[in-house]
């Protein structure tokens, strides 16, 4: 190879002269060395020729050493997967203790769940067994009718309210009753004396069989007559001085004790319907007062409550009575049936025309 002489890469990769520079115009001097690196003996050649392209050849460098420095970074920064291992005698204690922590609430958990599903089904054999009692107790009596059907607006909220009964309840028989009147001839108010029953407890139907005091149909609507007549506010005291006025006609000149006391134990003995709480008398000359005694009636303070609630569903009125005649005045406190006790007494079957004498 000559010296002093140039070469460059061809397109195809081989080193081919270059063109002699002194032979070219400075222009194309220029555009030569820019577009090819020169070798002169191995080593960079100087330009035989100022030339202002210096920059471009740093430019490339610098491009070159960034691509190298980049690919360096990369090769350095593949990330390593890091494994923590936890030792099985750490985790252990740790779900111990949180099952020892959560463990109350859920078994307390599953036995409510248990004890509910218990209960349930227990009612559900208490319901169908209060409602096999009634159908029993009623068959007997029960008429089959092939006219117009019992109204759903009875017949549903019956079949709920009964079947919560205890078997063994007193209000069976209430029930039984009811359901056997229905069948024989519906009435608008049998509706009411469903929920009426639904509230009563087992004791209050047994206070308010103990007022009525009779299984006779006839027998308790003579009482209501009565009570109509003679137990009212005003009535009750117009009865106690016509009660005076005859035992002063009939002779008896000196009014004593015992004339007010079979006065009053007349006016107010417990009887079919009434059930006195409080009756008393007094003299206004003597300043005495003498209670009556009323031992033989149903009512007693511990009932006071179930009494209220009887009187509270319309079946029962508390009446508080004074009166005065002559030298003589009382005070009574009773309850008696009311006109819807009577229908209710009868629809239920706690009287009935078949018992009347």
């Amino acid at each position: 190879m000559p010296a002093n002489r140039f070469y460059h890469l061809n397109n195809t990769g081989h080193f081919e002269s270059a063109p002699d520079i002194a032979d070219l115009s400075d222009d194309e001097a220029a555009k030569e060395h820019a577009a090819t690196p020169n070798f002169e003996g191995g080593e960079m050649a100087k330009p035989r020729k100022p030339r202002a392209l210096g920059g471009v050849k740093a430019g490339a460098s610098v491009k070159a050493e960034a691509s190298a420095k980049a690919l360096v970074k990369a090769s350095y920064e593949v990330k390593k997967p890091v494994t923590r291992y936890i030792p099985e005698d750490v985790t252990r204690p740790r779900n111990s203790t949180w099952l020892d922590l959560i463990s109350p609430l859920t078994e307390w958990a599953g036995a409510k769940e248990d004890e509910l599903r218990y209960r349930r089904e227990l009612l559900r054999i208490q319901r169908e067994e209060a409602l096999n009692t009634i159908a029993v107790k009623a068959a007997p009596k029960l008429h089959i009718i092939s006219g117009k059907p019992v109204p759903n607006k009875f017949m549903v909220p019956f079949l709920e309210q009964a079947s919560l009964e205890d078997p063994d309840s007193a209000l069976i028989d209430l029930w039984a009753g009811l359901l056997v009147s229905v069948s024989e001839k519906f009435q608008s108010y049998h509706v009411h004396f469903v929920s009426i029953i639904g509230q009563l407890s087992s004791q209050q139907g047994e206070i308010f069989k103990k007022i009525i005091r009779t299984n006779s149909a006839r027998t308790l609507e003579l009482a209501r007559d009565n009570i109509l007549v003679g137990y009212s506010f005003d009535n009750a005291s117009r009865l106690f001085k016509k009660n005076l006025r005859d035992i002063i006609d009939g002779g008896v000149k000196n009014i004593n004790v015992s004339h007010i006391d079979d006065i009053i134990s007349r006016m107010f003995m417990p009887s079919e319907g009434i059930d006195p709480v409080f009756v008393s008398f007094r003299n206004s000359v003597s300043d005495y007062w003498y209670e009556l005694d009323t031992i033989s009636a149903s009512y007693k303070g511990e009932y006071a409550v179930d009494y209220s609630l009887l009187e509270a569903v319309g079946l029962i009125r508390r009446v508080e009575v004074t009166g005065s005649a002559g030298d003589w005045s009382f005070r009574a406190i009773y309850y008696h049936v009311t006109e819807l006790g009577v229908h209710f007494a009868m629809s239920c079957g706690i009287v009935s025309a078949g018992n009347d004498a």
